[in-house]
């Protein structure tokens, strides 16, 4: 909500919601056994809430629900259309499309 500061922690993947006065509302850690975070680099979240989180060594996106359950994940490493190197960047356009930002020479920015 506009009312809470989201904090992703890479050293130990989890997801922190603060309120403006610092006090911990939540604590959700992402785990899953299809897409465990190894090197989370960004998030966004959706209009569901859920939360899409790029990973840099998966060379994926994960996406959790408000809660923190794994819902599903899309993305590989490779070179190909829809295949990520080293993810980075995410937003989501107001049309509602993902755009992923990653090191993959042929497919830098993918929608």
């Amino acid at each position: 909500t506009p009312e809470e500061i989201v904090v992703l922690s890479y050293r130990n993947p989890c997801v922190s919601v603060y309120s403006y006065s610092h006090q911990l509302i939540r604590e959700m850690i992402p785990r899953g056994e299809t897409c465990q975070l190894i090197v989370p680099a960004l998030f966004v979240f959706d209009k569901s809430s859920n939360i899409l989180i790029t990973d840099y060594k998966s060379h994926c996106v994960c996406v959790y629900s408000d809660r923190g359950e794994f819902l599903h994940k899309f993305g590989k490493e490779g070179d190909l259309k829809g295949d990520f190197i080293q993810p980075r960047g995410i937003t989501i356009c107001p049309q509602g499309r993902i755009i992923v930002a990653s090191d993959n020479p042929n497919h830098p920015i993918q929608i």
